[in-house]
């Protein structure tokens, strides 16, 4: 005998909870990964303190025309309070179709701002007024909407360790078009913003594993060089180290030498760097890791578990720089 499949399903207790809870008010429903389409089940709305003493007067009127039976009295105030009725619709419809979501940002260094990329799409025909775009704590970036555009709001967010950093809950209102009732989505988003360690204030003579064809030695990484010559280019070298100008006069790739570069392969391991906590240690190899790669040096990178072979270039800078971040 098969079995039927109850058309209606009781919510749990638990999903009750969540539906009921204050905290869905203030900071949203659980963190998405996608796309948010506000709809009438993400937005809410409150009359603001204009709104509640506009609410008083209108009750003021009414009362005082009961009393004194007066018409034009009866008139104004029902005048006065369907547009106020009517106010609440445009409200809602400011935030309504809004498709949110929430862009890669670019990584930071520990201690400066981080912007958080909000990209606002209104697929409707009617232009979006007075939108507010903030985050807990901080003040509102205010937006215009035209219809059938976006627009991308960049929220500050300080920054104060590495790792990855989550905006919170973003929060997107409007007063329009009388200012009398407020609306609001709160929107969670699961994308995170990449820290980096905040490195070293100054530049620090550190020790690096090199790599020989006799063995392993020590080298040192100078804080500077000094321009000793040009040579031919070889695979392998820094386009950064590239003297355009020859280029450009016709005598080829001639690629600039500089006086105490190492020529062998450097590596920086975190274990073998001095300092007495692992964040000064995590400071002073991503400071290393910066000043190999503007001087144009091949290096490579040890971490417990982890190990970068020799290169050089932003997509190797950011994996060393990832990795230390998330150690």
């Amino acid at each position: 005998m098969s079995s039927v499949k109850p058309l209606y399903r009781a919510p749990t207790r638990l999903a009750l909870k969540e539906r009921f809870s204050l905290h869905r008010f203030t900071r949203g429903e659980k963190a998405s990964s996608e796309a948010i389409v506000l709809s009438h089940r993400r937005i809410f709305i409150l009359p603001t303190k204009a709104g509640f003493f506009c609410g008083i007067t209108l009750a003021i009127m009414l009362l005082a025309s009961i009393i004194y039976n007066n018409n034009p009295g009866f008139i104004l105030t029902f005048l006065l309070g369907s547009v106020c009725l009517v106010s609440i619709l445009h409200n809602f419809r400011s935030l309504t179709g809004l498709c949110v979501s929430l862009e890669r940002s670019a990584p930071v260094f520990a201690g400066e701002t981080a912007r958080a990329l909000v990209r606002i799409e209104n697929p409707s025909g009617s232009s979006r007024l007075n939108l507010e775009v903030a985050l807990k704590g901080q003040p509102p970036v205010r937006d215009f909407i035209a219809a059938r555009s976006l627009s991308t709001v960049e929220l500050p967010l300080k920054t104060s360790r590495r790792g990855w950093l989550n905006p919170g809950t973003i929060t997107l209102s409007s007063r329009y078009p009388l200012g009398l009732f407020k609306a609001w989505s709160p929107l969670n988003f699961s994308r995170s913003i990449l820290v980096y360690p905040k490195p070293a204030s100054q530049s620090i003579t550190l020790k690096a594993r090199q790599t020989t064809s006799q063995g392993q030695a020590w080298s040192r990484l100078q804080d500077s060089e000094e321009f000793s010559g040009l040579d031919h280019y070889r695979s392998g070298d820094s386009l950064r180290k590239i003297h355009w100008k020859a280029y450009a006069k016709g005598h080829g790739l001639m690629v600039k030498q500089f006086s105490g570069e190492a020529i062998a392969d450097l590596y920086f391991d975190l274990d073998q760097t001095p300092g007495n906590t692992l964040e000064e240690r995590i400071s002073r190899v991503c400071r290393a890791i910066l000043d190999a790669e503007r001087s144009g040096l091949q290096y490579g990178f040890r971490l417990p578990g982890f190990e970068k072979k020799p290169g050089s270039g932003e997509q190797h800078r950011s994996a060393c720089l990832k990795a230390l971040a998330l150690h």
